[in-house]
């Protein structure tokens, strides 16, 4: 061990720590006689290091084994599979345990990142609609980031996603709330009415006839106004930007059936018994990376909500985020913000780079400092990036004399000796005050390796279903002509539908469910509907204009049924309209009776 007046002396750093199994989880920061001590406090924590240079073999191995070991609960990014190859085995049968598994979308389980906040949206509860509107924010954030050279289009791209998102939740079946939806809605919005789904773009389009279906306070109408009312070149332009960003997450059946459907169901995770969530994502493909980075966002913002809400402000066991390779994750919108939010909720976060710089490329260099600053433990491995090198040589300070700093060549350990740190040798900063540098144990030999099992394929995993998409089409079509859906409704039993509406015949007086005044001198009662039915119905839904559906459900299901008329004209119109679709019908109070 490098010794020095500024170093923290064993017996310091032992006190500064937990003998490992006694008092919580946490990453393995000394070792001495076979036995290990942890990091069980509340801080989040940073590692540092190139490939290779043990902070996984060495760091976050043990960490996993560690939180295993005292049943802490944790999401654990995975780019190798390695840390769940190694310890799935360990977890004892008290865990609830998901694996996402980007490496294998086919055996993995679904996560669809619009199901939380529409779940939370829909609740109807002020505060959850707010949260799942954060959420929704965030993921808009996240798949249109930031542009400095032309914001207007990812600005604008944004937020008609947004509005769709909201479209869906207020229209549409919870299992049509997807990113394939979202997609869809727009490219069907754009067509132009006809009242039967035109593919002609103009104007009078379905995205226009939905807002008239919606309260004029309605988010989606506020958000829909101002891309629906643009000049078209520029509403083209809108659509296939925001087009564009979806369209990385639409590019496989495979990757839109993982999207769209969900096995995680986060606003069901309790807080109480053991949590594992294994998200298994590639580091050599960047293509996952964003979705990845809201799957982690979401997880944060509902845990943080949950101790805050459930448990008066603080968890009952803890939950860790171990962001393996964070560098190749994607930006994580609300990161500072959970960080600063979850220690004191009982939620701690680790985050692993190569580099102080990988963060800053990411984040910004403001944001950044605001993550390291909500970090009080660093755990820094050979690394070869200088900026990296030399900030942590100045954290650690100079050597302190009795009578003088020595400001040139005194610093407590140089870049240059960081920078030739043995694998697994690592510099631990801890509270700013507890600084060392150890050999840290191999995850083989900090625990007990034996009783090791290869992970078995799960079993249980229901298949991936195709997205099931929301059709902004039939839903106008609908909202337009009531009609539409009896005719549906009743073409679903058409092979007995005759003998159906047949058998409700009744030996009894005429009905009419449509207030019948006996003062009507004319009558045309409908006795049978073997005819053209869907013909039939038309032509009452053209005599009745102020029919409800319920109205015209009746003159289905209650024969005979009575039409009452005080225009002669009108009722022999009607009789020979519904005599001509070939429909039993008889007339009453007229001079002659040719039924």
């Amino acid at each position: 061990m490098i010794r020095g007046e500024s170093w923290t002396k064993p017996e310091n750093i032992k006190a500064a720590l937990s003998l490992a199994g006694q008092a919580g989880g946490g990453p393995v920061l000394y070792c001495e006689n076979n036995r290990c001590w942890v990091h069980a406090g509340e801080s989040n924590g940073i590692f540092l290091g190139v490939t290779g240079a043990g902070k996984s073999f060495c760091g976050t191995q043990n960490l996993v084994r560690s939180l295993i070991e005292a049943q802490e609960s944790f999401l654990a990014v995975d780019p190798k599979g390695e840390l769940y190859r190694r310890n799935a085995c360990r977890m004892s049968k008290d865990y609830t345990v998901h694996v996402i598994d980007f490496r294998n979308m086919l055996a993995s389980e679904c996560v669809n990142v619009l199901s939380a906040p529409a779940e939370l949206y829909l609740s109807g509860d002020p505060m959850r609609m707010k949260q799942g509107g954060e959420m929704l924010e965030d993921l808009a954030y996240t798949l249109y980031a930031e542009s400095k050279s032309d914001p207007f289009w990812i600005n604008s791209a944004r937020s008609v996603f947004i509005a769709a998102a909201y479209a869906l939740m207020e229209c549409a079946q919870p299992e049509e709330i997807n990113i394939a939806s979202v997609q869809n809605l727009i490219m069907q919005g754009d067509r132009h009415y006809s009242g039967h789904g035109s593919t002609v773009f103009g104007r009078d389009t379905y995205l226009e006839h939905l807002m008239h279906h919606l309260p004029e306070d309605s988010i989606v109408s506020s958000e829909l106004y101002s891309y629906i009312s643009t000049a078209s070149d520029t509403r083209g332009g809108i659509r296939s930007t925001m087009l564009e960003g979806l369209s990385r997450f639409l590019r496989s059946n495979v990757l839109r059936g993982f999207i769209a459907n969900d096995d995680l169901h986060i606003n069901e995770l309790d807080g109480q018994k053991p949590l594992a969530i294994w998200l298994i994502l590639p580091d050599e493909n960047p293509m996952y990376s964003p979705l990845a980075a809201v799957i982690i966002d979401q997880i944060m913002r509902h845990f943080v909500s949950l101790a805050q809400e459930k448990y008066n402000g603080r968890l009952p066991r803890r939950m860790n985020f171990l962001l393996e390779e964070a560098g190749n994750i994607g930006r994580i919108s609300s990161l500072s913000r959970m960080m600063a939010a979850g220690r004191s909720r009982n939620i701690r976060t680790f985050i692993v780079l190569q580099s102080l710089k990988q963060l800053e490329t990411i984040y910004g260099e403001s944001e950044a400092e605001t993550i390291r600053s909500n970090a009080d433990l660093t755990v820094m491995y050979r690394t070869n990036d200088l900026y990296t090198l030399e900030k942590m040589s100045k954290l650690c300070g100079d050597r302190v004399s009795d009578d003088r700093v020595e400001h040139d060549s005194c610093s407590l350990i140089t870049p240059a000796q960081l920078a030739s740190l043995k694998t697994g040798q690592a510099l631990v900063i801890l509270h700013g005050s507890i600084k060392f540098v150890t050999e840290l144990p191999p995850c083989t030999t900090a625990f007990d390796p034996s009783g090791w099992q290869e992970p078995q394929p799960r079993q249980d995993l229901p298949p991936h279903q195709k997205p099931k998409l929301f059709d902004l089409v039939h839903y106008v079509d609908r909202k337009e002509d009531p009609l539409l859906d009896l005719i549906e409704e009743y073409e679903s039993t058409a092979d007995d539908l005759c003998s159906f509406i047949t058998s409700s015949l009744q030996d009894s007086h005429p009905k009419h469910p449509f207030d019948l005044d006996p003062s009507k001198k004319y009558q045309v009662v409908i006795q049978s509907w073997n005819g053209r039915f869907i013909r039939g119905l038309k032509i009452l839904k053209d005599h009745y204009h102020s029919a409800s559906l319920s109205d015209l459900k009746n003159a289905v299901e209650t024969l005979p049924y009575a039409l009452p008329f005080d225009d002669k004209a009108d009722a022999e119109k009607i009789y020979h309209q519904l005599k001509e679709e070939d429909i039993k019908v008889e007339r009453f109070g007229f001079e002659t009776d040719d039924a």
